[in-house]
Order: C-alpha cells, then structure tokens, then sequence
C-alpha cells in the first residue's frame, strides 16, 4: 500500500492478516486495511481525490478476488501509545 502513504490528511493507517479459522473454514478476509481521517467530512469527500482514485485502482489490482470499502465511526479509539502499525519513514 505504497500510495496510501501520500494520501492526504490521514492519521494513520493498519495493514493485517486475517488469521485462519480455528476448524480451517475459509475467512471472509485474506487481508484488511484501517484508515483512520481527521474527521468524517474528510473522509467523505476524499473519494473523488485524485490520490485516493489512485489508490482504489491500486487495490483493484492487488485485489483479485475483489475487495469492499467502507466507511466507518470509530466509536472507541485505541489505547494511548499504542503501537498501531509500521513505522513508515
């Protein structure tokens, strides 16, 4: 998620793994990506971005098996200090 660095006005970003299912059933996920903006105007308007289309397309690339967006409320956020993804220089 190279491109996802430039965007502008993001807080922070989470790449994950979905871990296998205990019985070995398929997950409804390979992998999943949180994005968290300054507010909800902000994330409701960078759709129509340049960057973010860039990236969209990107995801559509590596996404084979197609992918699903969402925008979300963060109800409760993470613990203070808390380590949330790669230090990205």
């Amino acid at each position: 998620m190279p491109l996802a660095r430039k965007l502008p006005d993001v807080q922070w970003i989470e790449l994950a793994n979905v871990l296998p299912e205990d019985d070995g059933s398929p997950t409804p996920a390979y992998r999943t990506a949180d994005e968290c903006d300054a507010d909800y105007d902000t994330a409701d308007r960078s759709p129509s971005s340049p960057e973010r289309k860039a990236v969209a397309d990107d995801i559509a690339k590596m996404a084979t098996g197609g992918a699903r967006l969402l925008l979300s409320d963060v109800e409760e956020a993470p613990l203070e200090g808390r380590f949330l993804g790669p230090a990205w220089d």
